[in-house]
């Protein structure tokens, strides 16, 4: 009796055992009914216990559940009672998915099926998939536009000096040196754009506050939406400043607020909300490109078409969009989230198809300084900025390095000119007391031109730098703020905004700063 009685504790205590497993175990016969389900399962499968499914055929519990692959492998460990695994999205009735981690094993009764919850693990995974994706993209896109802009610079520089030599009666011809000037600037715009998907956009980030921003574009926004459209805000006064690039930051809301629009054909309501929130690890645990910290949140609210899940999954991908082509170029909200991404923030998108859409914007609080505001002269012509000093430049695309080097002496520099790293040195070395300045590519072959500029500065602490580049790398750091003392000259540039950064650069009114 005693021994009966210890067999009967000893199976209690499995049964308990079982039952308080996280994993889920089911017990399916040959006419495909529940013959046992514990509790994990049944909570796996929305049921509140286990009674709502024991006894009963799988597919009067889930409808359509025979169509799934999953019910062809339980066919199959029921015929051959071979083991099986699979990773499975089970949909609900109500519309709802869950990811499970599922393994089939014969049974004496039928087949085992035990089962895991992957739901969050699959989220982590796409959203990593997706990052990756993107910055696959990225790269792509970022060495298009480095090539482009060396070429958008030669253009660029030439029609300068073109125009130079076009006399007062040839006024056609300044016409379409004109002309060609503007698709330049056209086309400038473009590889911005593509910049910034790559993430190696120059950003000239200054503390802000974000209803600043969103009370300067208020009348704009309201001339843009129309009687049809009502603008509501909600903006929290007490939100913290956060760093972005003052022409960027206008440029994520404008794409957002266009969106929202388009959304609303008949008219409806866009709500702007802005507040403080803290990320914490939890949330960043689940959201792997989210830091801890605190972040500004700015919330876009529409009442319109919304959007499929399918939609939400590629609306940030370039050259992805929801309406017939239009002549646009298909990079609106990618590089809203480049920019967004670039600056260290986020941008999530919630919506509904019929209900509307929300776009939640999340910038980090400030921790940098400004960088040096900038200074022109916009009077000064091509002519009042010469100079005689000597240069070195370095510069490894030979048709931009020959227009640079064109332009620079017809401003009266004396000029040392290298292809390389190597012969930058050379010619260094030899001629170290006259040269004043480096004008240098920050990206060159094989070498990049900031370790370049601490060889010489090394030799020469007093000699001053200039780098050029449409993207970088290395001089920026991974905030996206500039290296102290340097100056940077994006591509492509004119022949006056390069000799005017030259200048101050000699003349000691600039240290720092992107132009």
């Amino acid at each position: 009796m005693i021994g009966n009685k210890n067999k009967a504790q000893s199976k209690d205590v499995v049964f308990d055992v079982v039952e308080q497993m996280h994993e889920g175990l089911q017990i399916i016969d040959e006419n495909f009914c529940y013959v046992y389900i514990n509790k994990a399962a049944a909570q796996h499968g929305k049921k509140t216990s286990p009674d709502e499914l024991t006894g009963r055929a799988m597919m009067d519990c889930y409808p359509g559940i025979q169509e799934t692959e999953m019910f062809s492998l339980l066919k199959k460990t029921m015929s051959d009672n071979k083991t099986r695994r699979m990773e499975n999205e089970f949909k609900f009735p109500d519309g709802s998915k869950v990811w499970f981690d599922l393994l089939f094993e014969s049974h004496d009764q039928g087949v085992l099926i035990r089962s895991l919850d992957i739901t969050e693990r699959k989220s982590v995974e796409a959203q990593l998939t997706h990052s990756e994706k993107m910055n696959a993209l990225g790269k792509l896109a970022g060495g298009v536009a480095h090539d482009f802009n060396n070429k958008l610079g030669i253009m660029k520089i030439y029609c300068d000096m073109a125009s130079q030599l076009v006399g007062p009666k040839e006024k056609n011809l300044q016409k379409y040196i004109n002309q060609i000037y503007s698709a330049i600037e056209e086309s400038t715009t473009l590889t911005k754009q593509l910049l910034t998907l790559s993430r190696k956009q120059i950003l000239e980030l200054k503390p802000m506050n974000v209803n600043d921003v969103i009370g300067k574009l208020q009348l704009a926004l309201s001339q843009m939406m129309g009687e049809s459209i009502e603008l509501k805000f909600h903006l929290d006064p007490n939100v913290h400043e956060i760093n972005m690039d003052p022409s960027q930051i206008d440029q994520i809301f404008l794409n957002l607020i266009v969106n929202a629009k388009e959304a609303m054909p008949n008219g409806g309501t866009l709500i702007i909300e802005s507040t403080n929130i803290f990320l914490d690890e939890e949330y960043c645990r689940l959201h792997p490109e989210a830091e801890v910290g605190e972040y500004v949140v700015v919330s876009l609210t529409d009442n319109g078409v919304g959007m499929s899940a399918e939609m939400q999954k590629q609306i940030f991908e370039p050259f992805f969009s929801s309406k017939v082509w239009d002549g646009g170029t298909g990079l609106g909200l990618a590089t809203v989230h480049a920019i967004i991404r670039q600056a260290r923030g986020l941008i999530w998108v919630y919506s509904e198809e019929g209900i509307g859409t929300t776009f939640k914007v999340y910038f980090p609080k400030s921790k940098q300084k400004p960088l040096a505001p900038r200074k022109s002269n916009p009077d000064k012509t091509i002519g009042d900025l010469v100079g005689s000093e000597t240069l070195l430049l370095t510069e490894d695309d030979d048709m931009l390095r020959e227009a640079v080097t064109e332009a620079l002496e017809g401003a009266g520099y004396n000029l040392f000119v290298a292809a390389t790293v190597e012969e930058a040195e050379e010619k260094f070395a030899a001629n170290r007391n006259e040269i004043s300045l480096l004008v240098t590519d920050l990206i060159l072959k094989k070498s990049k031109g900031n370790d370049l500029a601490k060889s010489l500065k090394e030799k020469k602490p007093d000699l001053k730098i200039l780098f050029i580049s449409g993207y970088t790398e290395n001089s920026i750091s991974h905030q996206g703020i500039l290296d102290e003392d340097c100056v940077l000259l994006q591509k492509p540039f004119s022949i006056k905004s390069m000799l005017e950064v030259i200048r101050k650069i000699l003349d000691a009114e600039l240290v720092r700063g992107v132009f």
